[in-house]
């Protein structure tokens, strides 16, 4: 039997705390990694425990630490994670954002020396639920994504979400790798026909099914398109012509 929601984050609470995480923090974070888990993003949830650990362990993870924020303007911060899982630092940068944004039209905030911080939609969301719009980006942390066609790795899988307002409960949300699936997807299963998703070597390549082979482009890229957009409403089709921000809607 699935387990409900509330025993799901309860979980990752608890081992949170006892992995040395203070409790407030962990509650938080565990409410994030169940948030992607309860959106069907299984690879930015509980499936994260074992390299949060694997990176605690081998020292590259403070479960101790807390943001701090070390500089500050009117419309920016500059928030130091201490080292600490992510997403504590993703949540506080974006609850300063939207102080500032409510305040001035439009407040930044940037995060240094954090770890991975989980999905991109959850903070993006954040400012929508205050009436503003919300845009988050992060750099990844490793070199994994070849250039368009290259065959080396060059690049970071380094995500994107934003976020507006829309009809009632139907805020619109883009949550994306700037690759074809983020990374934690390459342990799903695959099958050799499908779109390609990584270049293995020159001569050999890993595929999955789940997309006709000018989807994942074409989504990216309609998705991208409506940014632009923002001040209109988003109830309307997708595409219907041609670091943690907040900001009022024009």
């Amino acid at each position: 039997m699935p387990a409900s929601y509330e025993t799901h984050r309860k979980q990752l609470q608890l081992i949170l705390q006892a992995w040395g995480m203070p409790e407030a923090t962990a509650a938080g974070t565990a409410e994030i990694m169940s948030w992607a888990d309860l959106h069907g993003i299984d690879t930015h949830g509980i499936s994260m425990v074992p390299p949060y650990d694997e990176r605690r362990q081998s020292g590259k993870i403070d479960m101790k630490a807390v943001p701090k924020v070390v500089k500050e303007t009117p419309v920016s911060a500059l928030v130091d994670g201490g080292g600490g899982l992510g997403h504590p630092n993703g949540r506080h940068a974006m609850e300063l954002a939207i102080d500032k944004a409510k305040k001035i039209g439009i407040g930044v905030a940037v995060v240094r020396n954090s770890a991975h911080f989980g999905a991109c939609g959850f903070y993006a969301l954040m400012p929508v639920e205050q009436g503003l719009i919300g845009m988050v980006t992060t750099s990844a942390s490793g070199i994994q994504v070849a250039p368009t066609n290259g065959a080396q790795a060059r690049l970071g899988t380094d995500p994107i979400a934003f976020g507006a307002p829309g009809k009632p409960g139907e805020p619109f949300l883009l949550d994306m790798a700037t690759t074809t699936v983020a990374a934690r997807c390459m342990s799903c299963a695959f099958h050799p026909k499908g779109v390609l998703w990584a270049l293995i070597s020159s001569s050999d390549a890993l595929w999955c099914p789940l997309f006709p082979s000018d989807l994942p482009t074409s989504c990216r890229s309609a998705a991208i398109s409506r940014l632009s957009r923002a001040p209109e409403p988003f109830s309307e089709a997708v595409g219907e012509r041609s670091n943690c921000l907040a900001a009022k809607p024009s």
